[in-house]
């Protein structure tokens, strides 16, 4: 299997945290749309770590087996982004496809 690599998986959460939340105004429409898309399917991930993990990044921090530090809860600003998603991308518990 392949070798866990915390660098590069820390790399790759960063960056897909930082644009599912992102908050510049001046993103284009093609933009907004490719987000909110991107955040409805990291919402909708069958892979509860994963999510847990794109959802909550807080910052990187090499000390911890994961290689960064998660929020305990959401932030307000981030539930706000997943408050704007259709309802039915929010039912976290029903049955996933």
């Amino acid at each position: 299997g392949a070798r866990w690599c915390p660098i590069l998986y820390t790399v790759a959460v960063a960056h897909v945290n930082s644009f599912i939340f992102c908050q510049d105004p001046n993103s284009s429409d093609e933009v907004k749309t490719a987000r909110r898309s991107m955040l409805q399917r990291t919402w909708l991930l069958t892979d509860e770590g994963l999510r847990q993990h794109l959802l909550h990044y807080k910052l990187p921090n090499s000390s911890l087996p994961e290689g960064f530090e998660l929020y305990s809860q959401l932030p307000r600003l981030r539930q706000q982004c997943l408050q704007t998603l259709p309802t039915e991308g929010l039912q976290n518990g029903g049955v996933k496809t």
